[in-house]
Order: C-alpha cells, then structure tokens, then sequence
C-alpha cells in the first residue's frame, strides 16, 4: 500500500510534463479526521472524531520539532508516526486549491501534513474543523 502511493507520487512529474493546461497536487495528511456518521438500529449517529483528535494534533504539532527528531532517529520504524493529524476539511480545502489554482500549469505541487495544517484557506461558510 505505502509503496504504491509512493509510485503514484513518483509517476505525477510525468503526467504533468509536455501538457498544456495541467497541474497537479500530492497531498500526503497522516491521519483525517473529522465527523464520521454511523448507522445504527436507531438511526445515523454522529461520530466527532475531532474532540479527540483535534487535541492530539494540536500536540503533535506543540512537540513537532521533537516528533521529527524521532522520526529521523528511527525512520525504519517510525516512518509516517508521529504526524499530526488533519482535519478533512484542511484537506478537502487544499484539494479545492490546487484544482482552481490556474497559475500552476505545468507544476506539481506537494504537501504533507505539516503543509497542510500550515496553510490557512477559506472554507464553505459554516464549516470548521473537527
């Protein structure tokens, strides 16, 4: 599984190159989250996944510069640990982004979690992270 996102993101520099009007964007979050609907004999129930998760990226993020020293440290076994995790609407924004994005023809632009809390975009109006 890793190894064949690891070949899509390879192969996108070539799906860009010698054609006019395309860009393209790798978004690489850890974990996302946000609220997840179950269905249930009683009916559809709500699953804020952001009341727990939205603290443990918020840490993960406070403690950033130690977690990347683990991760360097033991890249073998912590490779993608240890990342803060992001919100679906942050990625779901960026995804918007690059696709209306118009001045990127030809680029490939790349964003791993880090980039992706990072980077303030606008939402639909009523939506918030969590």
């Amino acid at each position: 599984y890793a190894q064949g996102k690891r070949d899509a993101a390879d192969a996108v520099p070539d799906f860009v190159t010698g054609r006019t009007g395309t860009h393209a964007a790798v978004l690489k979050p850890s974990a996302i989250y946000g609220t997840r609907y179950e269905r249930t004999s009683l009916g559809t129930v709500p699953v804020p996944l952001g009341l727990v998760m939205g603290p443990v990226s918020a840490a993960l993020r406070f403690f950033g510069g130690t977690a990347r020293a683990l991760r360097g440290f033991a890249p073998y076994l912590l490779d993608g640990a240890l990342l803060a995790p992001v919100p679906v609407e942050g990625v779901a924004a960026a995804a918007v982004h690059h696709v209306l994005d118009a001045a990127a023809d030809g680029q490939v632009a790349v964003e791993d979690a880090e980039a992706l809390l990072a980077t303030e975009r606008p939402t639909a109006p009523g939506v918030g992270h969590g």
